[in-house]
This record gives structure tokens, sequence and C-alpha cells, in this order.
């Protein structure tokens, strides 16, 4: 995690587990939820049981991180045959923190790139899947292309699978049931998928304040029934309309 500290981390977790919204749990607020502390409590019990880590690598050159991960897979995971056993590494996210590797002879772009590559090795060599996370440039509020990868779309070049998570527009909310999502899943490039529609899309259900992303149906699932989008309206078909002469 390149962000958020083990304390930040697990009063998410807390929060999603326990349906107690994050501030709560981070200011103590949750005793005064009814039945908040044992809620807590469990969810402290039940993460405690779970096999996960979480490690800062904030300031640390990509290398430097690579390494962290390989000690950990060696340390937590294990290894059969130089291979790691069954494991899932979250990197979050890819972005320049050595600024000093950025010159006129390797500019931004050309570093993502190469910590991309890297990455993508890394998980070859140790046979562990990666998922990884970049910011969208301003472009990706209106487009939806690997374009729209902030720093360079040569991200996109070593990655097996490309999705975009955005806002829903209030037409595409609009368009599909009430209970359908408020944010959106765009599938891009699938190296080992049967292909995607361009007009189709994941409906993703997001509660914020207490961490939680929940998959919802394909946007060609959940769009009401007879209803059609056209020009930012919805036509809705369903309804028996008189010609009349203008």
């Amino acid at each position: 995690d390149t962000e958020m500290s083990e304390e930040e981390h697990y009063a998410r977790l807390t929060a999603k587990l326990s349906k107690i919204p994050t501030t709560d749990i981070e200011t103590g607020k949750f005793l005064d939820v009814v039945g908040g502390e044992d809620r807590v409590d469990v969810a402290i019990n039940e993460i405690k049981e779970m096999p996960i880590s979480h490690i800062g690598v904030g300031g640390m050159k990509f290398d430097e991180t690579l390494s962290v991960i390989r000690r950990w897979i060696v340390r937590n995971v294990g290894t059969e045959g130089g291979v790691a056993k069954d494991c899932f590494v979250i990197y979050d996210y890819l972005k320049i923190m050595d600024t000093t590797a950025i010159s006129e002879y390797n500019q931004e772009y050309q570093e993502l790139t190469k910590n991309a590559k890297k990455l993508k090795d890394f998980a070859g060599e140790m046979g562990v899947p990666v998922l990884t996370f970049c910011q969208l440039n301003k472009d990706g509020e209106t487009k939806e292309t690997t374009s729209v990868l902030a720093g360079t779309k040569r991200l996109s070049w070593t990655a097996t699978s490309i999705t975009l998570f955005k806002d829903k527009t209030i037409d595409e909310i609009a368009s599909t049931e009430e209970d359908a999502g408020n944010k959106k899943l765009v599938p891009l490039k699938s190296r080992f998928g049967q292909g995607w529609s361009s007009s189709d899309y994941i409906n993703v259900i997001m509660t914020g304040e207490i961490g939680t992303v929940e998959e919802g149906l394909l946007f060609s699932e959940a769009r009401k029934e007879n209803q059609l989008k056209t020009d930012g309206f919805i036509v809705d078909e369903s309804k028996d309309v008189e010609d009349k002469p203008f």
C-alpha cells in the first residue's frame, strides 16, 4: 500500500465487516451505536483469522517494493518448486515515488512503463496473480479507452486485463433499475476473455462510508425494460401513444 497506514486499512476493514461507518470506528463513536461494541469485537476477531497482510511501501523505490513482496511470499506464504503457494497480491497503486529516476533521458511515462513491466515479470516469475491500480486522467470523465490511464496508455501493454472503475452518469443511473448501483466497471482489455460489447458494463454498488464495493448485474441485464436512452432522455416504449397531427 503506497497510501494508507496499517491503522487506516484495518479501520476500513473493520467498518466493512461491522457495517459501522469508518469515521465512527476511527473516532470511537461506534460505542454510541446500538450493539456497536459487540459488532466491532466480532469484526476484529474475524480479521485476526483472515490470512491477509497489509504492508506499507509509501516512498520506496519500485525495486525495493518488489523485494518486500518477494520476502512476504517466501516468509508468509511459502513456495513449492520455486513457485509461490496460492496467494494474491494487491499493489495500490502504480505511480512514481522516486523522482530521482526522472530525467531528460527518462521521462515519467517511461519509468511507469518500466515499473509495470517489472511487476508483470515478477508475477510471472513467482507464479502469483497481481491486481494493481492507476489513476485516470481528466479525459477519463468522458472517454473509455486506454488513453485515459494517467501517466501513459503504455501501462496497458503489459497487463493481462484492463478495467476502468468510474462513477455512473445521471443518464446511466436513470436508465437502469434503482438498485443497479452508482459506479461501473468497464472492461477494456481481457487477453484471455471472450470479448466484450463496447456498449455494456458491470454495475457496481459502492457504499463508501463502510467501504463496501459489490458487483451488480451487467448494464444489459439491469436496464429498465422497454426503455431506450436517446439524447439524454429516457424514452418509454411501453406506453401506447396516439398518432396525432402536429
